[in-house]
């Protein structure tokens, strides 16, 4: 799953696309229609969902899971028409007369809060998305982390993808348990978990600051920490 971006701007990347392959020599569409490579920006074949620059598709907040039932399902970040950050899910699906096709569905309904994009170089993650994944017999789940709204999980419904429960600001933090750490000036400590969730990684350093340079003097080396968690 890729985006295309017409600038460095973060706010062109556009069109949202997927293609898949059983040895990653030959390419398709989840259709099957083969894609020759290179792929190029021209070839809307591979499309999932067409967005157009300048709509608040981000590289950096989207992921792609699947169902029960093996469906790919792709979680995106996309302002609403009232230019509001929300997040989305477009799943493959098969409709009544046996067509597949991707399906978009809007998942939140945040009352405000934009995500700034229309910058260059390394931006805050303002949002963060998790892949979609199956919970219980039917339903389906999606992790998410806002700047202003906090942590959250929404609980969906496995056959329609609406939203059949939200549990907000109950999202245990791993990091709330670690050693208090003394910050040096201007730093920030930042935390990392992997994807087993049975390590945890933690450091300090400067704010974003978009790839510009920075004025001397380059703060001094500090320790970069690995914690495993106890699992109960």
């Amino acid at each position: 799953v890729w985006s295309w971006r017409l600038t460095p701007v973060a706010n062109t990347c556009h069109n949202l696309s997927c293609i898949r392959s059983q040895d990653m020599l030959h390419w398709e569409t989840m259709s099957g229609q083969p894609v020759a490579l290179p792929i190029q920006w021209r070839n809307n074949q591979p499309v999932a969902v067409p967005v157009g620059p300048w709509n608040g598709l981000t590289n950096m907040s989207y992921n792609i899971g699947w169902d029960r039932g093996k469906n790919p399902c792709i979680v995106y970040h996309l302002y609403d028409p009232q230019g509001i950050s929300q997040i989305f899910v477009a799943r493959w699906e098969r409709d009544s007369a046996g067509k597949s096709s991707w399906r978009p569905q809007q998942i939140s309904h945040w009352p405000d809060f934009t995500w700034a994009l229309d910058l260059t170089g390394s931006l805050k993650h303002s949002i963060v998305v998790s892949p979609i994944e199956p919970l219980g017999a039917d339903d389906l789940t999606i992790h998410y982390t806002h700047e202003k709204y906090g942590s959250g999980t929404w609980v969906l419904d496995g056959n329609t993808i609406k939203v059949k429960k939200e549990t907000t600001g109950k999202t245990k933090s791993l990091a709330a348990a670690l050693p208090a750490i003394t910050l040096n000036k201007d730093l920030e400590a930042r935390t990392k978990t992997d994807n087993t969730g049975r390590y945890l990684m933690r450091w300090q350093t400067l704010p974003i600051n978009q790839d510009r340079p920075r004025p001397d003097p380059v703060p001094a080396p500090t320790e970069l920490v690995v914690y495993k968690i106890g699992m109960n």
